[in-house]
């Protein structure tokens, strides 16, 4: 996905997660909330497993044919690669071990014997944006089968303020059409529940509100305490009740 439609997509997830924090819908359907269960781990239990992605760099070695040996291909926005003699294939989607044996496919038109193999070189897991009450908001990269919990640890952890209770999670499952969900992680540090955590996809949002002590403590902070004359300290006067 290009740089533009992840800020765009980013920017969207922004404005649904202020529509659930809010306990509202977007109006004029525009914009559906879908509640949902994460699935699995998308990603692959083991190497051979592995589901070639869009941004992964790959070289394919041809045992018989070295000369014709490619390093550092790069799978194209649209899932393709371009391979000299036969042109554009589709690689996103496919193992290694498939897509190898297309290119063995193609290139037997051309080639006597070609035995192809495909490795992955680097894999684009993607990233994912964690934003709210924790110690470093922002986004941070998406390792295979992170869950919410280690994203989380990954951006510093809750702050003291945070909500760990009502944790949001949104992914955007279709067009104008965005999945969410609401975790409870206390009782993952509790180990009393691990299906209250999820396994993430690239480009989710977590996100952690603010406890209402929290909230109270900002709303005494701005409407309160620096509205007294000359810095004056705000002392709580007994009322008899």
């Amino acid at each position: 996905m290009r740089r533009v439609d992840r800020v765009l997509k980013c920017g969207t997830l922004i404005l649904v997660l202020a529509a659930v924090v809010m306990g509202c819908a977007s109006q004029g359907g525009q914009v559906t909330l879908i509640p949902f269960t994460p699935l699995a781990s998308q990603l692959p239990a083991s190497e051979s497993d592995y589901i070639v992605q869009v941004g992964d760099t790959l070289n394919i070695k041809f045992y018989y044919h070295p000369d014709h040996d490619l390093r550092d291909l790069i799978v194209r926005p649209d899932g393709k690669l371009l391979l000299p003699l036969v042109g554009d294939m589709q690689a996103a989607g496919l193992t290694p071990e498939q897509l190898a044996e297309q290119i063995a496919q193609r290139y037997a038109f051309t080639l006597r014997e070609p035995k192809v193999a495909v490795d992955v070189k680097t894999a684009n897991t993607g990233q994912v944006y964690v934003g709210g009450e924790v110690q470093r908001p922002g986004i941070i990269k998406l390792k295979p089968k992170m869950n919410v919990l280690q994203a989380i640890v990954e951006a510093g952890g809750p702050k003291n303020t945070g909500d760990v209770k009502r944790v949001v999670l949104l992914r955007s499952v279709g067009d104008n059409q965005f999945g969410y969900r609401q975790l409870n992680l206390m009782r993952i540090l509790r180990h009393e529940d691990h299906a209250d955590d999820a396994t993430l996809a690239q480009d989710d949002l977590i996100f952690i509100p603010q406890t209402g002590i929290a909230k109270a403590n900002v709303w005494v902070e701005q409407y309160i305490k620096n509205m007294m004359p000359f810095g004056t300290p705000l002392r709580p006067t007994p009322v008899g009740f």
